[in-house]
Protein backbone atom coordinates (compact mmCIF):
# COMPACT_ATOMS: atom_id res chain seq x y z
CA UNK A 1 0.00 0.00 0.00
CA UNK A 2 1.23 3.79 -0.84
CA UNK A 3 0.13 7.05 0.06
CA UNK A 4 -1.01 9.69 -2.92
CA UNK A 5 -0.50 13.49 -3.13
CA UNK A 6 -3.74 15.11 -4.50
CA UNK A 7 -3.78 18.78 -5.07
CA UNK A 8 -6.22 21.48 -6.30
CA UNK A 9 -5.53 25.33 -6.44
CA UNK A 10 -9.36 26.27 -7.45
CA UNK A 11 -13.26 25.07 -6.81
CA UNK A 12 -13.39 23.80 -10.81
CA UNK A 13 -10.01 22.14 -9.68
CA UNK A 14 -11.17 21.07 -5.90
CA UNK A 15 -14.47 19.60 -7.65
CA UNK A 16 -12.80 17.37 -10.38
CA UNK A 17 -9.74 16.16 -8.26
CA UNK A 18 -12.87 14.69 -6.05
CA UNK A 19 -14.39 12.95 -8.29
CA UNK A 20 -11.18 11.29 -8.90
CA UNK A 21 -10.05 10.90 -4.66
CA UNK A 22 -13.30 8.32 -4.73
CA UNK A 23 -12.02 6.56 -7.36
CA UNK A 24 -8.78 6.01 -5.97
CA UNK A 25 -10.43 4.31 -2.53
CA UNK A 26 -10.91 1.33 -5.47
CA UNK A 27 -6.73 0.68 -5.10
CA UNK A 28 -6.69 0.65 -1.09
CA UNK A 29 -4.19 3.59 -0.87
CA UNK A 30 -2.49 3.81 2.88
CA UNK A 31 -3.64 7.39 3.06
CA UNK A 32 -4.63 10.50 0.75
CA UNK A 33 -3.43 13.78 1.18
CA UNK A 34 -2.77 16.90 -0.38
CA UNK A 35 -3.98 20.88 -1.01
CA UNK A 36 -7.30 21.49 -1.47
CA UNK A 37 -10.99 22.53 -0.05
CA UNK A 38 -13.84 20.95 0.50
CA UNK A 39 -14.80 18.79 -1.96
CA UNK A 40 -11.78 17.01 -1.29
CA UNK A 41 -11.81 16.55 2.20
CA UNK A 42 -15.27 15.39 1.72
CA UNK A 43 -13.68 12.56 -0.26
CA UNK A 44 -11.58 11.59 2.09
CA UNK A 45 -8.34 13.16 1.74
CA UNK A 46 -6.30 14.24 4.59
CA UNK A 47 -6.36 18.72 3.45
CA UNK A 48 -2.71 19.88 4.69
CA UNK A 49 -3.17 23.66 3.39
CA UNK A 50 -6.48 25.19 1.28
CA UNK A 51 -4.92 27.15 -1.14
CA UNK A 52 -8.46 28.31 -2.54
CA UNK A 53 -8.55 31.40 -1.21
CA UNK A 54 -5.35 32.52 -2.70
CA UNK A 55 -6.64 31.75 -6.32
CA UNK A 56 -5.37 34.22 -8.74
CA UNK A 57 -6.28 35.76 -12.16
CA UNK A 58 -4.90 37.18 -14.96
CA UNK A 59 -1.22 38.58 -15.54
CA UNK A 60 -1.54 41.44 -12.53
CA UNK A 61 -3.12 38.79 -9.86
CA UNK A 62 -0.70 36.11 -10.08
CA UNK A 63 2.34 38.61 -9.88
CA UNK A 64 0.42 39.68 -6.63
CA UNK A 65 0.36 36.21 -5.16
CA UNK A 66 3.77 34.78 -6.79
CA UNK A 67 5.93 34.62 -3.70
CA UNK A 68 3.58 33.36 -1.20
CA UNK A 69 2.18 30.43 -3.83
CA UNK A 70 6.39 29.41 -3.99
CA UNK A 71 6.59 28.96 -1.09
CA UNK A 72 3.60 26.57 -0.64
CA UNK A 73 4.38 24.74 -3.60
CA UNK A 74 7.97 24.19 -1.71
CA UNK A 75 6.93 23.17 1.29
CA UNK A 76 4.51 21.24 -0.45
CA UNK A 77 7.03 18.78 -1.74
CA UNK A 78 9.23 18.73 1.23
CA UNK A 79 6.11 17.55 3.15
CA UNK A 80 5.68 14.96 0.25
CA UNK A 81 9.27 13.93 0.56
CA UNK A 82 9.24 13.46 4.79
CA UNK A 83 5.61 11.71 4.45
CA UNK A 84 7.35 9.07 1.81
CA UNK A 85 5.06 9.97 -1.22
CA UNK A 86 5.61 8.16 -4.35
CA UNK A 87 2.45 9.40 -6.65
CA UNK A 88 1.14 12.59 -6.90
CA UNK A 89 -2.14 13.82 -9.03
CA UNK A 90 -1.91 17.63 -10.10
CA UNK A 91 -5.21 19.29 -11.16
CA UNK A 92 -5.15 22.06 -13.26
CA UNK A 93 -3.72 25.29 -11.52
CA UNK A 94 -1.63 25.44 -14.44
CA UNK A 95 1.78 27.74 -12.70
CA UNK A 96 1.31 26.63 -9.67
CA UNK A 97 1.33 22.82 -10.79
CA UNK A 98 3.76 22.86 -13.19
CA UNK A 99 6.26 24.68 -10.38
CA UNK A 100 5.64 22.03 -8.00
CA UNK A 101 5.49 19.22 -10.24
CA UNK A 102 8.87 19.86 -10.83
CA UNK A 103 9.78 19.86 -7.20
CA UNK A 104 8.28 16.59 -6.97
CA UNK A 105 10.14 14.99 -9.30
CA UNK A 106 13.49 15.94 -8.86
CA UNK A 107 12.54 13.87 -5.19
CA UNK A 108 11.43 11.12 -7.61
CA UNK A 109 7.46 10.85 -7.08
CA UNK A 110 5.55 9.96 -10.30
CA UNK A 111 3.30 12.90 -11.24
CA UNK A 112 0.38 12.99 -13.61
CA UNK A 113 -1.04 16.02 -14.56
CA UNK A 114 -4.64 16.26 -15.12
CA UNK A 115 -6.09 18.99 -17.00
CA UNK A 116 -2.62 20.19 -18.11
CA UNK A 117 -1.25 22.99 -18.46
CA UNK A 118 -3.71 25.13 -21.80
CA UNK A 119 -1.56 24.72 -24.89
CA UNK A 120 -3.77 25.48 -27.41
CA UNK A 121 -4.16 29.11 -27.08
CA UNK A 122 -0.57 29.85 -26.63
CA UNK A 123 2.93 28.21 -24.11
CA UNK A 124 3.56 25.49 -26.39
CA UNK A 125 7.12 25.74 -23.98
CA UNK A 126 4.85 24.07 -21.30
CA UNK A 127 4.65 21.13 -22.97
CA UNK A 128 8.45 21.12 -23.31
CA UNK A 129 8.58 21.83 -19.96
CA UNK A 130 6.85 18.73 -18.33
CA UNK A 131 8.41 16.61 -21.14
CA UNK A 132 11.61 17.75 -20.02
CA UNK A 133 11.15 16.53 -16.39
CA UNK A 134 9.01 13.59 -17.18
CA UNK A 135 5.72 14.81 -16.00
CA UNK A 136 2.73 12.37 -17.55
CA UNK A 137 -0.66 14.09 -18.95
CA UNK A 138 -4.25 13.48 -18.15
CA UNK A 139 -6.13 15.37 -20.67
CA UNK A 140 -9.26 16.11 -21.69
CA UNK A 141 -9.67 17.83 -24.54
CA UNK A 142 -8.43 15.88 -28.03
CA UNK A 143 -6.52 18.13 -29.61
CA UNK A 144 -4.66 19.35 -27.13
CA UNK A 145 -3.66 15.25 -26.20
CA UNK A 146 -1.99 15.80 -29.99
CA UNK A 147 -0.67 18.68 -29.11
CA UNK A 148 1.75 16.87 -26.14
CA UNK A 149 2.35 14.07 -27.85
CA UNK A 150 3.52 16.10 -30.35
CA UNK A 151 6.01 17.38 -27.56
CA UNK A 152 7.02 14.20 -26.58
CA UNK A 153 4.86 13.94 -23.59
CA UNK A 154 3.33 11.00 -22.08
CA UNK A 155 0.03 11.81 -22.81
CA UNK A 156 -3.66 9.81 -21.87
CA UNK A 157 -6.78 11.73 -23.50
CA UNK A 158 -9.58 10.74 -20.69
CA UNK A 159 -12.21 12.79 -21.96
CA UNK A 160 -13.89 16.03 -20.17
CA UNK A 161 -15.37 15.02 -16.72
CA UNK A 162 -18.55 16.95 -17.02
CA UNK A 163 -19.37 15.20 -20.51
CA UNK A 164 -19.95 12.02 -18.21
CA UNK A 165 -22.62 14.38 -16.18
CA UNK A 166 -24.17 16.20 -18.70
CA UNK A 167 -27.03 16.06 -21.42
CA UNK A 168 -29.28 18.11 -22.94
CA UNK A 169 -32.66 18.01 -21.33
CA UNK A 170 -35.47 16.40 -23.04
CA UNK A 171 -37.55 20.13 -23.45
CA UNK A 172 -36.44 23.59 -23.63
CA UNK A 173 -37.73 26.52 -22.08
CA UNK A 174 -38.67 28.66 -25.26
CA UNK A 175 -38.24 31.82 -24.49
CA UNK A 176 -35.48 31.56 -21.59
CA UNK A 177 -32.30 33.79 -21.84
CA UNK A 178 -29.68 32.55 -19.04
CA UNK A 179 -27.24 35.17 -17.96
CA UNK A 180 -24.40 33.96 -16.89
CA UNK A 181 -21.75 37.17 -16.51
CA UNK A 182 -19.24 34.88 -14.04
CA UNK A 183 -18.33 33.91 -10.94
CA UNK A 184 -15.20 36.44 -9.93
CA UNK A 185 -15.76 40.13 -8.53
CA UNK A 186 -13.92 41.98 -11.66
CA UNK A 187 -15.96 39.79 -14.13
CA UNK A 188 -18.81 41.08 -13.09
CA UNK A 189 -17.89 44.36 -12.84
CA UNK A 190 -16.57 44.21 -16.57
CA UNK A 191 -19.25 42.65 -17.80
CA UNK A 192 -22.52 42.61 -16.13
CA UNK A 193 -23.59 46.23 -16.78
CA UNK A 194 -23.24 45.21 -20.92
CA UNK A 195 -25.15 42.22 -20.73
CA UNK A 196 -27.98 44.16 -18.61
CA UNK A 197 -27.71 46.96 -21.40
CA UNK A 198 -28.23 44.61 -24.09
CA UNK A 199 -31.05 43.13 -22.12
CA UNK A 200 -32.62 46.28 -22.34
CA UNK A 201 -32.07 46.45 -26.04
CA UNK A 202 -33.39 42.71 -26.16
CA UNK A 203 -36.80 42.98 -24.63
CA UNK A 204 -37.84 45.93 -26.61
CA UNK A 205 -37.04 44.15 -30.04
CA UNK A 206 -38.00 40.55 -28.74
CA UNK A 207 -40.42 41.63 -25.40
CA UNK A 208 -41.31 37.36 -25.12
CA UNK A 209 -38.25 36.69 -24.18
CA UNK A 210 -37.39 36.15 -20.51
CA UNK A 211 -33.66 36.66 -18.40
CA UNK A 212 -32.58 34.84 -15.37
CA UNK A 213 -29.06 35.38 -14.09
CA UNK A 214 -27.93 32.60 -12.24
CA UNK A 215 -25.55 34.04 -9.16
CA UNK A 216 -22.84 32.46 -7.77
CA UNK A 217 -22.42 32.46 -4.33
CA UNK A 218 -20.13 34.48 -2.05
CA UNK A 219 -20.36 37.68 -3.94
CA UNK A 220 -21.28 41.32 -2.65
CA UNK A 221 -25.14 41.93 -3.23
CA UNK A 222 -24.36 45.60 -4.97
CA UNK A 223 -22.04 43.83 -7.90
CA UNK A 224 -25.57 42.43 -9.08
CA UNK A 225 -27.57 46.29 -9.09
CA UNK A 226 -27.02 46.72 -12.93
CA UNK A 227 -29.47 42.93 -13.40
CA UNK A 228 -31.94 44.46 -11.03
CA UNK A 229 -32.00 48.01 -12.67
CA UNK A 230 -32.38 45.83 -16.02
CA UNK A 231 -35.02 43.63 -13.64
CA UNK A 232 -33.41 39.94 -14.60
CA UNK A 233 -34.70 37.82 -12.75
CA UNK A 234 -31.84 36.74 -10.28
CA UNK A 235 -31.72 32.96 -8.68
CA UNK A 236 -28.68 32.03 -5.88
CA UNK A 237 -26.95 28.55 -7.69
CA UNK A 238 -28.69 26.52 -9.88
CA UNK A 239 -26.55 27.36 -12.28
CA UNK A 240 -26.53 24.49 -14.51
CA UNK A 241 -30.17 23.68 -14.33
CA UNK A 242 -31.08 27.32 -15.02
CA UNK A 243 -28.70 27.12 -18.53
CA UNK A 244 -30.03 23.40 -19.40
CA UNK A 245 -33.66 24.62 -19.29
CA UNK A 246 -32.57 27.88 -21.40
CA UNK A 247 -33.29 28.41 -25.26
CA UNK A 248 -29.92 30.82 -25.37
CA UNK A 249 -27.51 31.53 -22.92
CA UNK A 250 -25.72 35.07 -22.85
CA UNK A 251 -22.31 34.09 -20.90
CA UNK A 252 -18.92 35.21 -19.94
CA UNK A 253 -15.97 32.88 -21.46
CA UNK A 254 -14.67 29.92 -19.43
CA UNK A 255 -15.83 26.36 -17.81
CA UNK A 256 -19.72 27.70 -18.33
CA UNK A 257 -19.35 27.60 -22.05
CA UNK A 258 -18.82 24.25 -22.09
CA UNK A 259 -21.37 22.98 -19.89
CA UNK A 260 -24.01 25.21 -21.56
CA UNK A 261 -22.73 23.44 -24.83
CA UNK A 262 -23.09 19.68 -23.07
CA UNK A 263 -26.75 20.89 -21.87
CA UNK A 264 -27.39 21.90 -25.71
CA UNK A 265 -27.96 25.55 -25.15
CA UNK A 266 -26.19 27.59 -27.77
CA UNK A 267 -24.85 30.40 -26.65
CA UNK A 268 -22.92 34.14 -27.42
CA UNK A 269 -19.88 34.04 -25.57
CA UNK A 270 -18.38 37.37 -24.04
CA UNK A 271 -15.43 38.63 -22.51
CA UNK A 272 -13.48 41.41 -21.15
CA UNK A 273 -10.32 41.40 -18.75
CA UNK A 274 -7.48 43.78 -17.65
CA UNK A 275 -5.55 45.12 -20.59
CA UNK A 276 -1.94 43.71 -19.81
CA UNK A 277 -3.90 40.12 -19.91
CA UNK A 278 -5.42 40.84 -22.73
CA UNK A 279 -2.21 42.26 -24.79
CA UNK A 280 0.15 39.30 -23.77
CA UNK A 281 -2.69 37.06 -24.75
CA UNK A 282 -3.03 38.69 -28.21
CA UNK A 283 0.46 38.71 -28.93
CA UNK A 284 1.35 34.72 -27.97
CA UNK A 285 -2.24 33.19 -29.03
CA UNK A 286 -1.87 30.62 -31.21
CA UNK A 287 -5.86 30.49 -32.27
CA UNK A 288 -8.31 32.73 -33.27
CA UNK A 289 -10.99 31.67 -30.72
CA UNK A 290 -11.16 31.82 -27.03
CA UNK A 291 -15.07 29.42 -26.19
CA UNK A 292 -14.15 25.65 -25.41
CA UNK A 293 -17.06 24.86 -27.74
CA UNK A 294 -15.72 26.61 -30.71
CA UNK A 295 -11.72 25.53 -29.90
CA UNK A 296 -13.15 21.78 -29.32
CA UNK A 297 -14.82 21.75 -33.21
CA UNK A 298 -12.10 23.80 -34.17
CA UNK A 299 -14.66 26.35 -36.09
CA UNK A 300 -16.43 29.68 -34.61
CA UNK A 301 -19.67 28.78 -34.84
CA UNK A 302 -20.49 30.26 -31.49
CA UNK A 303 -20.57 34.08 -31.45
CA UNK A 304 -17.67 35.61 -29.81
CA UNK A 305 -17.50 39.54 -28.45
CA UNK A 306 -14.46 40.33 -26.75
CA UNK A 307 -13.22 43.83 -25.10
CA UNK A 308 -13.65 46.40 -27.30
CA UNK A 309 -16.33 44.15 -29.35
CA UNK A 310 -18.32 43.59 -26.52
CA UNK A 311 -20.80 46.39 -26.57
CA UNK A 312 -24.87 46.21 -25.28
CA UNK A 313 -25.66 46.75 -29.23
CA UNK A 314 -23.33 44.11 -30.30
CA UNK A 315 -24.91 41.42 -28.10
CA UNK A 316 -28.15 42.07 -28.69
CA UNK A 317 -27.65 41.48 -32.48
CA UNK A 318 -25.64 38.38 -31.79
CA UNK A 319 -28.47 36.76 -29.78
CA UNK A 320 -31.22 37.61 -32.07
CA UNK A 321 -29.22 36.56 -34.89
CA UNK A 322 -28.47 33.18 -33.26
CA UNK A 323 -31.92 32.73 -32.20
CA UNK A 324 -33.24 32.96 -36.16
CA UNK A 325 -34.37 29.30 -36.40
CA UNK A 326 -31.97 27.72 -39.16
CA UNK A 327 -28.83 29.41 -37.67
CA UNK A 328 -30.36 27.97 -34.70
CA UNK A 329 -30.90 24.43 -35.41
CA UNK A 330 -27.20 24.41 -37.11
CA UNK A 331 -25.90 25.33 -33.71
CA UNK A 332 -27.61 22.64 -31.74
CA UNK A 333 -26.45 20.17 -34.05
CA UNK A 334 -22.68 21.58 -33.56
CA UNK A 335 -23.07 21.32 -29.89
CA UNK A 336 -24.11 17.83 -30.06
CA UNK A 337 -20.94 16.90 -31.89
CA UNK A 338 -18.97 18.49 -28.98
CA UNK A 339 -21.00 16.18 -26.97
CA UNK A 340 -19.85 13.43 -28.58
CA UNK A 341 -16.05 14.20 -28.54
CA UNK A 342 -16.00 14.94 -25.09
CA UNK A 343 -17.97 12.27 -23.60
CA UNK A 344 -15.36 8.88 -22.54
CA UNK A 345 -16.91 6.68 -20.23
CA UNK A 346 -15.95 7.18 -16.81
CA UNK A 347 -13.14 9.76 -16.24
CA UNK A 348 -12.51 10.24 -12.61
CA UNK A 349 -12.13 6.07 -12.79
CA UNK A 350 -9.03 6.27 -15.76
CA UNK A 351 -7.63 9.28 -13.96
CA UNK A 352 -7.66 7.06 -10.82
CA UNK A 353 -6.27 4.22 -12.68
CA UNK A 354 -3.35 6.11 -14.17
CA UNK A 355 -2.49 7.36 -11.38
CA UNK A 356 -2.48 4.34 -9.09
CA UNK A 357 -0.98 1.82 -11.86
CA UNK A 358 0.55 4.16 -14.42
CA UNK A 359 -1.26 2.65 -17.16
CA UNK A 360 -3.91 3.80 -18.78
CA UNK A 361 -5.26 4.18 -22.84
CA UNK A 362 -2.84 7.05 -24.44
Amino acid sequence: MSGYLIVAGEASGDYYAARVAERLQDFNPEFLCGLGGEALAAAGVSIWENPLDRSTFGVQGALTNMFSLISLARRTARRAGEEGIKKALLVDTSGFNMYLGSLLRRRGIDVLHYIPPGVWFWGRWRARFLARRGIRVATIFPREADIYRDYGVETHYVGHPLAGELSPPENKEENLVAVLPGSRKQELKDILPIMAAAVKILRKKRPELRFVLARAPGLDDALFQPAREAEIDIVPGKTREITGRAFLALAASGTVTLEAALLGTPAVIVYRTDSLTYWLGRRMARVDAIGLPNLVLGERFLPELIQKDLTAESLSEAAIDILEPARYNEVRQKLARVQAMLDREDTPGRVAELVATGRGEQ
